[in-house]
């Protein structure tokens, strides 16, 4: 029969096993820190890198909006440059008609006198027959 272990050496055994149990806790725990700090340090990187990817687009678009503008008011200015030319051409195709109108009624009033003196001479030739 097996005597039991006397106090000291009870005592030493329950020692070192809570010294083996409290240095594998630290072990764990430092594994854990370990990984804490290699997972908060990768999406530290993962943040950066989507902040940095964030940032060029905002000033991509800014930029893109800002040529957009810029070639809004241009068409803008041919527009009303455009506009402008047509009101102009209008305006002088108006004055044209004006000036060409007593023209116009001159030649007619030739052509129907010029019809009408063929008309008799016609006429004149016919009943002459």
């Amino acid at each position: 029969m097996t005597l039991p272990f006397t106090a000291w050496e009870q005592a030493a055994i329950v020692g070192i096993f809570a010294v083996f149990v409290i240095a594998m806790m630290g072990w764990v725990y430092k594994l854990v820190m370990d990984n804490q700090r290699h997972y908060d340090a990768q999406a530290d990187k993962w943040q950066k890198f989507i902040n940095d990817q964030n940032v060029g687009w905002q000033n991509w678009i800014e930029a893109q909006r800002n040529r957009d503008n810029e070639a809004l008011c241009n068409v803008a200015k041919t527009v009303e440059k455009m506009t402008d030319s047509v009101q102009k051409m209008s305006a002088q195709l108006e004055a044209h008609d004006r000036s060409l109108e007593p023209r116009v009624t001159k030649l007619i009033e030739k052509a129907e006198e010029r019809a009408n003196g063929a008309t008799k001479k016609r006429a004149r030739a016919n009943s002459s027959v």
